[in-house]
């Protein structure tokens, strides 16, 4: 589907760290994500030979902020440009924060795995971390959430819905929980995921997906921009019931929404822009339900 408008949605935005200020040179911060009360903020740190990405979490009661390392001796060696765990979306589950991301050495194939793991109960360090077999490599924007007691993946590219479980070895693979089909009308644009699904009430569910514009001269960023669309699924009759129009937040450009959070009648975006910032923009359900 192709379209020659977008909105703006309604919202307030803010920064959720000044790097520049607040953290040591040649550090960045940006796409953040949230689980209960802790907010996570990827650090990446720029150096001439290599970009460690690492955990800030903040705990939003205390407002105590922890630098929380790749857990390097957990993970394969590298001589890889990126290094460490990126783009965690995090879930509160089984008294524990847990997180997919991904990681380029994580297993031998020194390539994008996707990786799960939780963080020890202080939150001050990575207590558990392994890469798990999904079907294909590289791996991106896999979003955790919990229905029914289990933690589950959500895949918005391939439409499904994934079920971590543990072998009687004591590893993490995933089995397929439900794929779903679109509604009658629904678009059959190609999203990808951006957060993890929120319960809306009953079977119903929501997350953010996007979409990507990409230029076609021969440069080396090709991504222009990203576009937002709200989404919303009945997890029990596998169907996707809504997709909105699309939307961008307060950047037109690269601004990638990677957590989510509800909180009675507000709705927290964490995004980030220009992979240089973390910031979060408030809104509504109904905005995020309404057209033009």
């Amino acid at each position: 589907m192709t379209h020659d408008s977008v909105r703006k949605l309604p919202c307030q935005c803010g920064e959720l760290i000044d790097a520049a200020k607040q953290l040591p040179p040649n550090h960045v911060a940006f796409n953040p994500s949230r689980a209960g009360k802790y907010i996570y903020i990827r650090i990446t740190v720029h150096a001439a030979e290599n970009e460690i990405n690492h955990a800030l979490v903040v705990d939003t009661v205390t407002g105590v902020a922890r630098m929380i390392e790749s857990p390097m001796t957990k993970l394969q060696k590298t001589v890889n440009l990126f290094r460490g765990i990126e783009d965690l979306r995090m879930v509160e589950y089984d008294n524990r924060i847990w997180f997919a991301g991904t990681c380029t050495h994580a297993s031998e194939h020194q390539i994008n795995d996707l990786i799960v793991g939780y963080f020890n109960k202080e939150m001050t360090a990575v207590e558990r971390i392994e890469a798990v077999e999904i079907g294909s490599r590289p791996v991106k924007n896999m979003c955790p959430f919990v229905h029914h007691g289990k933690l589950c993946l959500f895949d918005m590219f391939l439409m499904k819905i994934y079920e971590l479980v543990e072998t009687e070895d004591k590893k993490l693979e995933v089995i397929v929980f439900k794929t779903l089909t679109r509604g009658n009308g629904i678009s059959d644009e190609v999203l990808r995921g951006s957060t993890s699904p929120i319960h809306l009430g009953g079977n119903r569910w929501g997350c953010v997906a996007h979409c990507i514009i990409y230029c076609k001269n021969r440069v080396l960023v090709t991504r222009l921009s990203y576009i937002h669309h709200w989404v919303e699924f009945d997890i029990d009759n596998g169907v996707i019931t809504y997709i909105s129009e699309p939307f961008f937040l307060g950047h037109w450009g690269i601004e990638y929404i990677s957590g989510i959070h509800r909180e009675n009648e507000k709705i927290h975006l964490y995004y980030g822009v220009q992979d240089q910032k973390a910031l979060v923009a408030i809104t509504t359900l109904a905005d995020l339900r309404s057209g033009f």
